[in-house]
């Protein structure tokens, strides 16, 4: 198979539970170990797959600036950590 990103095709946008088990605000701001997730922007919000079942026209998002997790339009502008399943 080719094409994909790092050679898989499987990536997928992880859920909320997922996204904020990864913010680890004892890592100072960004709340991230970037050794391990790469570089991430403090000050931007991260999209999960997950809507918000109060407002289907929203989503959750994680702030790691703090840890946060809040919701937004899903039209909004925001950054992505993809993520896939297994090794």
């Amino acid at each position: 198979m080719t094409g994909g990103y790092a050679g898989h095709c499987d990536w997928r946008l992880p859920q909320i539970d997922e996204l904020h088990a990864i913010a680890d605000c004892s890592l100072g701001n960004p709340c991230i170990d970037q050794s391990a997730f790469g570089p991430t922007n403090a000050s931007s919000i991260y999209w999960s797959d997950t809507s918000n079942a109060d407002f289907p026209d929203g989503a959750w998002f994680v702030v790691f600036r703090d840890g946060n997790v809040s919701g937004n339009f899903k039209y909004s502008r925001c950054q992505v950590r993809a993520v896939r399943d297994g090794l």
